[in-house]
């Protein structure tokens, strides 16, 4: 604030010279004179704040006197600061009188052209015919008043047939009232549209001259646009614009920009790919593909299945999602299994991720593709838990964890992080290592404890195994105080000698205390653990955990026995814990060698065509006795795999050589004992690969309950069950090329049928027709409802199914060939070469009675 009561000059000059006399007789002589002033009151600052581009915001500078005389104001003097490219400053610059005890207004005018960092300022002079004064002008240019929130208004990705409307909130930030205003076209507000064929308005109503109403200070209007995806040009983007305005200058335009992509595909699922790496065969890497809706319709997930070229290597895990929403999720779980027979090559498959809309129209599916590799490497860390039990204070207990790369590749284990709890009582050596495949490490890993008290931790390996990048081992340990002891070992290592394979002699070592202080002996153990089957070397007492107490002069024995399971040297090591400062980790050494009495061998594994037999011959060698006898076991199978009809010639299976007949395909370990006169008892294993031929499908339920396996002529379309051309259980040999017999060439042979329960069956057409469609089917005879149905299909000389299907829960109470049972279709196999098919899903399900009376 200003105030002007004068000049430079003193009062009574001023008052003289400016503003005049008034002779007066109240209390004066006659040479007395009155003196009246001007008494001039301003702001020295008129600050308008922030002001939006394009908008006037007029002010008034107030000047009131407060004075006895007349102010006259003769000119405001501007300087080049009042207007430029960013803003502008207006003033009246007429002269103008301020009466005594009166007041006045001076207008400015400011607009800015453009937003600014910082306030601009102008200096304004007022001149009067005594002196000047200055008034500072202030103002600052903001971008605009209008927030439009969001801007852009992006719809993303609509579903075609659909429509998606989104609210746009437009708020006055300014702090006086503004009228709305927008283009309008034909009545309506005209959304010009830039890019691509949708379709977007605005579902407001504007007056004639584009007015949408007036916003006070801080209040909102709501804008619903609409946006309608083209048919035509999926995946394309489309873009409008719209503009909204609080003034008549074009700076005051805001323009709000349009996003909307149409989309038959809501589903976005990553990554894109995903590389499972070199997996050794046997194990199994798992990865999580994360799915989303992002389409602006809830859709429905039907499944998430494999396409059909995707190798066998790969399997997806069922989900069951149902309805999901505009942004959120759902996790596939895919598993990579690789089998020998994908040693150093790259397979490939894609995950199809299926969904359709709320009106049940299929959508297009989203794909994953799946990478991996057979081979790499493959860590087995033993054992998983080192328990240290009972040492002393300040003393050390070393154990050993055996690293085997049971892999392909090497293992690189390029940390071992000992204590990952922190302990303090725990390190291990060595922290890095190599293993070459078929290799193992030694790992030392040692306890030291601080305290009396248990002490807990976990050792964790950092490795380049992708299926087990970070095996981790349980580490336990209780400190205890106690002085240190002295002890001897005898004999220092024990030697069994020549042991026959059929006898297990008996030795031992002891543990004497020769010290004054009691010895804390524990953790009595093989080191590292025996890696042989069976074990040639046992600790008669078992492994030793729990504490031993040894007294001056006591002492602790510990017995060993031998039994040698081949012929050759064994050789292994105890160690135990001893509360020694000097040795608290000695170790036994332990020799043995087996003398071979009864020995076999067995044939090489051997490979064949299932249903066609392959001879197996056993060779046994015995000194000082006489071979008595040979007995064949199946040790393990496929699903259903033993047992099956003819599977041994002679029947039961005792003698030196056996034919071997296979019906089920998979692989088969069989073991041959031979016995000689003394009671002695020789085995060995040997393998059979039976392989799929031509085509072969196999059925197996979950439960007890009939099901009948059906595979159809595919030279004609008669009803079901009817011979010859449905082979099943009660037609298990129809012939349908007379050129053959019966199971051979095209014929199929369906060579058991299972009544029972849990199956399997399996029927063969060893040389399918080529170009002719063969129908796989199930029929649910009897008692079998609330199972599940499994049929596999192998094309050619394959180990593993070219195709498996799964059935949906069986139901009804009916039996027979033609009853209100199901009668489920599978599948149709097209053979298009001796070892290669096209397998084609039905999947449907009908009464057995229709089946009885259509293809």
């Amino acid at each position: 604030m200003n105030t002007w009561i004068g000049s430079p000059k003193t009062a009574a000059t001023y008052a003289l010279t400016l503003l005049g006399l008034t002779a007066t007789t109240l209390g004066c002589d006659d040479t007395g004179l009155t003196q009246l002033e001007g008494k001039l009151v301003f702001d020295e600052l008129v600050d308008f704040g922030d002001v939006q581009v394009g908008i006037e915001k007029t002010l008034y500078l107030e000047l009131t006197n407060e004075g006895g005389a007349v102010v006259t104001v003769d000119d405001v003097e501007v300087d080049a600061t009042i207007s430029g490219s960013r803003y502008q400053f207006e003033i009246d610059d007429d002269p103008f009188d301020v009466r005594a005890g009166d007041g006045s207004q001076l207008r400015i005018k400011f607009r800015p052209f453009e937003a600014m960092d910082e306030p601009a300022d102008s200096i304004v002079k007022l001149v009067t015919e005594a002196e000047a004064f200055e008034v500072t002008l202030r103002g600052r240019g903001v971008a605009s008043g209008l927030i439009v929130e969001p801007n852009p208004v992006d719809f993303g990705s609509v579903l075609l047939g659909s429509v998606e409307t989104m609210n746009v909130q437009v708020t006055n930030a300014l702090s006086e009232s503004i009228e709305l205003f927008t283009n309008v076209r034909g009545g309506v507000i005209d959304v010009e549209v830039t890019a691509g064929t949708g379709m977007f308005d605005v579902q407001a109503t504007a007056e004639s001259d584009g007015s949408l109403g007036t916003l006070d200070p801080g209040a909102s209007i709501t804008l619903p646009v609409r946006y309608v995806p083209s048919q035509i040009g999926e995946g394309r983007g489309d873009r409008a614009r719209f503009v909204l305005s609080n003034c008549d200058f074009e700076l005051c335009e805001v323009e709000v920009t349009l996003i909307g992509r149409g989309t038959d595909s809501a589903l976005t699922c990553a990554p894109e790919s995903f590389d499972f790496g070199a997996i050794n065969p046997g194990r199994t890497r798992t990865a999580t593909i994360t799915c989303e809706n992002s389409a602006n319709d809830p859709i429905e997930v039907q499944r998430a299945s494999l396409d059909l070229v995707s190798a066998p290597e790969f399997s997806v895990m069922p989900i069951s999602v149902g309805t999901i929403r505009r942004g959120e999720t759902f996790d596939v779980a895919v598993t990579f299994a690789p089998t020998a027979a994908t040693l150093g090559a790259s397979v490939m498959g894609t995950l199809v991720v299926e969904a359709a809309n709320q009106d049940g129209a299929p959508l297009r599916p989203s794909q994953v593709t799946l990478l991996g590799a057979g081979g790499g490497p493959a860590v087995v860390v033993q054992p998983d838990l080192l328990n240290f039990g009972i040492v002393a204070v300040q003393t050390t207990h070393t154990k050993r964890l055996l690293v085997t790369n049971v892999g392909y590749d090497d293992l690189v284990v390029s940390n071992v992080e000992p204590d990952v709890a922190g302990t303090g009582a725990f390190s291990a050596s060595p922290t890095t290592f190599v293993v070459a495949p078929g290799n193992a490490q030694i790992l030392d890993v040692t306890i030291e404890p601080q305290v009396d008290g248990m002490v807990e931790s976990t050792l964790r390996l950092t490795t380049n195994d992708l299926s087990d990048p970070t095996p981790e081992v349980v580490l336990v340990g209780e400190g205890i105080t106690l002085p240190p002891c002295a002890y001897t070992v005898t004999p220092p290592n024990i030697n069994f000698g020549n042991v026959p394979l059929s006898e297990a002699p008996l030795l031992g070592f002891r543990v004497e205390n020769v010290g004054n202080d009691v010895c804390l002996m524990n953790d009595v153990d093989f080191v590292p653990p025996q890696t042989a089957t069976p074990a040639p070397f046992t600790l008669v007492d078992g492994p030793v955990t729990s504490a031993i107490m040894i007294a001056p002069g006591a002492f602790h024995d510990v017995p060993v026995q031998y039994q040698p399971s081949r012929i050759g040297t064994d050789t292994a090591t105890v160690g135990f814990y001893i509360s020694s400062v000097t040795n608290s980790n000695p170790v036994v050494p332990l020799f043995g060698v087996g003398e071979p009495l009864l020995e076999v061998t067995c044939p090489a594994t051997v490979t064949t065509a299932v249903g066609t037999p392959v001879s197996l011959a056993v060779t046994g060698r015995v000194a000082g006795a006489n071979i008595t006898g040979y007995q064949w076991n199946i040790v393990s199978s496929p699903a259903g795999g033993a047992g099956t009809p003819g599977q041994w010639t002679p029947n039961p299976p005792t003698a030196a050589t056996e034919d071997f007949l296979a019906l089920i395909v998979g692989v088969y370990d069989i073991r041959v004992d031979i016995f000689d006169d003394v009671g002695r008892t020789a085995s060995c294993v040997t393998r059979v690969n039976a392989l799929g031929e031509g085509l072969v499908a196999t059925l197996r339920w979950s439960g007890n309950g009939d099901h009948d396996l059906h595979v159809h002529n595919p030279a004609t379309t008669v009803p079901w069950f009817t011979s010859p051309d449905d082979c099943y259980y009660s037609n298990r040999t129809p012939i349908w090329d007379t050129g053959f017999g019966a199971g051979f060439g095209p014929n199929p042979e369906l060579d058991v049928d299972n009544t029972s329960g849990f199956g399997p069956e399996n029927t063969r057409v060893s040389t399918p027709v080529i170009g002719q469609p063969y129908t796989v089917a199930v029929h649910h005879y009897s008692s079998a409802s609330g199972t599940t149905a499994t049929v596999e299909i192998y094309c050619g000389g394959v180990a593993t199914p070219t195709q498996v299907f799964n059935s949906t829960t069986f139901t009804g109470s009916a039996s027979g060939n033609c009853s209100a049972n199901e009668f489920w279709r599978v599948a149709t196999v097209t053979f298009t070469s001796a070892s290669t098919c096209i397998i084609t899903p039905i999947d449907t399900y009908t009464p057995s009675s229709q089946a009885c009376t259509m293809f």
